[in-house]
């Protein structure tokens, strides 16, 4: 699992919106400890912070990068991709669940409930999930390990990625979930990989239907979602199909039955 060129734009583009300005970050976990992909040179890590920082705080963070792209070893990778979360994010503290991580990572199986002992103001699941097979349990844990008032990021694949996992998503599962657990939509994206880079295209339940019945979704992209947790505290909560649960406005009822299925 590794943070490629559509993450990397995506969580800048966050950050210029200002989100995590009113979702401060001192805490994060990630469900599948990420890496440096290697699309995006580490050097362009420096015009980051010349973006968003000045003064001491961007001469600590030029010091800090410099000393990590002149190290060694398997784990530069993951150095790299936690120093860009530090930039997006300002954490304080990293922790990482991952059966084949760094030793920073905890080992839990994800099909099983994790007890972590904490609440995290970010959990991240890029491209884990579809590889978990107990879906429930996994979203389980990751409302579980979100502070209420939190962020949940995930990334993962929509069509194509064949015999890459267990699942591929459709919008609908992110929608009924954010419907049964009262979380907020920060935003939601369809991403064609068939692009040079990738495109990234904001959708909500009208707009990915319109895209289906138009022929216009490839056969090779991703979902990237960003929600934020209710900042009451409730149980997680098993989302109905919004179809079926008679959520959907008739016209995306209707639109639901031209779709071959």
């Amino acid at each position: 699992m590794a943070l490629a060129l559509p993450h990397i734009n995506m969580l800048i583009s966050l950050k210029n919106q200002g989100v995590d300005k009113i979702i401060p970050v001192t805490s994060m976990m990630e469900f599948g400890e990420q890496n440096w992909y290697g699309d995006v040179e580490p050097e362009e890590l420096y015009k980051i912070i010349d973006h968003f920082y000045s003064g001491g705080k961007a001469k600590k963070l030029s010091t800090e990068l410099t000393e990590i792209l002149r190290s060694e070893g398997e784990d530069k990778i993951f150095s790299i991709a936690k120093f860009f979360y530090k930039l997006i994010f300002d954490y304080k503290k990293y922790s990482a669940i991952d059966l084949h991580g760094t030793s920073v990572a905890e080992k839990f199986d994800l099909n099983n409930q994790v007890e972590v002992g904490r609440q995290y103001d970010l959990v991240t699941n890029l491209g884990t999930s579809e590889h978990v097979f107990n879906q429930y349990q996994f979203f389980k844990n990751m409302h579980d390990c979100t502070k209420p008032g939190g962020l949940m990021i995930h990334s993962l694949p929509n069509q194509g990625c064949y015999d890459h996992g267990f699942f591929n998503y459709h919008p609908t599962f992110f929608f009924d979930i954010c419907e049964a657990n009262q979380y907020e939509t920060i935003g939601m994206f369809y991403v064609d990989a068939t692009q040079n880079p990738a495109q990234a295209e904001n959708i909500d339940r009208v707009s990915y239907v319109k895209m289906a019945i138009e022929g216009k979704l490839s056969n090779y992209s991703g979902i990237m979602a960003f929600f934020q947790k209710s900042k009451k505290e409730s149980p997680f909560a098993t989302p109905i199909q919004g179809y079926y649960d008679n959520k959907l406005p008739p016209e995306l009822a209707e639109a639901w039955n031209k779709l071959p299925r």
